[in-house]
C-alpha cells in the first residue's frame, strides 16, 4: 500500500466525528481500541479518496493474526 496523501479520519461506529483520529497513522489506530468485529467509520474526499478508502478497507478487513 502506498502513501496516504489525502486526510482519511476514522472512528468507531457510535464515537462523534470530531473524535477521529488520523487512519494514516499506526499510533492512531492501535489507540482507538477497536476490536475484532467492531464497526469503524471511514472517511475521505478529493481525488485518491476511492482508493485510500479500498485500501484501508482490505487492510482492516485481514485477519493480521492468522497470517
Amino acid at each position: 500500500m502506498g502513501e496516504l496523501t489525502i486526510e482519511v479520519p476514522i472512528a468507531l461506529e457510535d464515537d462523534a466525528a470530531e473524535d477521529a483520529m488520523d487512519a494514516s497513522s499506526i499510533l492512531s489506530l492501535m489507540s482507538l481500541g477497536a476490536a475484532n468485529s467492531d464497526i469503524v467509520i471511514l472517511r475521505a474526499e478529493g481525488e485518491g479518496a476511492v482508493a485510500a478508502l479500498e485500501a484501508l478497507i482490505t487492510l482492516l478487513e485481514t485477519d493480521l493474526d492468522a497470517e
